[in-house]
């Protein structure tokens, strides 16, 4: 969980906020498979398991930066941007797409649930 990312590595997070608020949107298929299949799962995991109550206390006495810090506040923030994105631009692309080409858009997210298969397959050898 390293707090100096590159533009690139911004703009690459944004994108991936993007990909779980478009997966987020259709019904059966959860935001996590993106995770997962994008490989940040698990700094998404432990990011967001340090949002407790360690963390109410920095906020509550005002240590905003320690907050910040401490829940890795710029990766959620500009994952969290790009899935608000999301719900106000593809998400009303991907309502357009699954009205007029439904089988498409089905089938790809049926892909990424197979490669998401293959993925945690590849993990777990037994």
């Amino acid at each position: 969980m390293e707090s100096t990312r590159t533009l690139t590595d911004k703009i690459f997070l944004i994108l991936k906020g993007l990909g779980m608020g478009a997966a987020n949107k259709v019904p059966g298929i959860s935001g996590g498979v993106v995770a997962f299949v994008a490989g940040f799962y698990e700094e998404f995991y432990y990011s967001l398991k340090k949002v407790n109550g360690k963390a109410f206390k920095l906020l509550i006495n005002g240590r905003f930066k320690s907050f910040f810090n401490y829940i890795n506040g710029r990766f959620l923030s500009l994952l969290f941007f790009g899935m608000i994105v999301s719900y106000f631009s593809v998400s009303k692309l991907l309502d357009y797409l699954i009205k007029h080409y439904e089988l498409f858009v089905w089938s790809v997210f049926f892909g990424m649930i197979i490669g998401s298969i293959y993925y945690i397959n590849k993990d777990f050898k037994d």
